[in-house]
């Protein structure tokens, strides 16, 4: 089960060399918009190795799947923590390739009807819910 991502692994693209193609195999690095993505004040990026991050990110799945409840999709799934916005209570979660959650947690502890989950199926969207709630803020 993962608990975190640190910068997800680099995408690479490759062209494979037939016989008579003159094109030479090769691989490049393709960032996604995601990698190289940073996160508005006042939103904590928590895709780091440190301690800290690495903790944090442990304490708010734990929450998450605590006031979600085991029958919540989200709460039995693999999921990442990317980010915090902690003034408003509100994590990133990535549930897979191109889904994500941002869960408004109440630090119930326990099983929450008040939680609040929007889900979003890009980036794109994503990106720009973080950005309006950075600049409401």
């Amino acid at each position: 089960m993962a608990v975190g991502l640190a910068a997800s692994a680099p995408k690479t693209v490759g062209v494979d060399s037939r016989p008579g193609d003159r094109s030479r195999h090769y691989r490049r690095r393709v960032d996604t918009a995601l990698d190289v993505f940073v996160f508005p004040e006042p939103w904590w990026d928590l895709r780091g190795q440190g301690v800290p991050e690495a903790e944090r990110r442990q304490h708010l799945l734990d929450e998450a799947r605590a006031e979600l409840g085991p029958q919540h999709p989200l709460a039995t799934g693999d999921l990442d923590v990317l980010a915090d916005l902690t003034r408003q209570d509100e994590v990133l979660f990535r549930c897979s390739e191109d889904a994500f959650a941002i869960v408004h947690l109440t630090y119930a502890g326990a099983l929450d009807p008040f939680v609040r989950v929007r889900l979003f199926d890009s980036w794109s969207a994503v990106r720009d819910e973080i950005e309006a709630m950075a600049e409401d803020w």
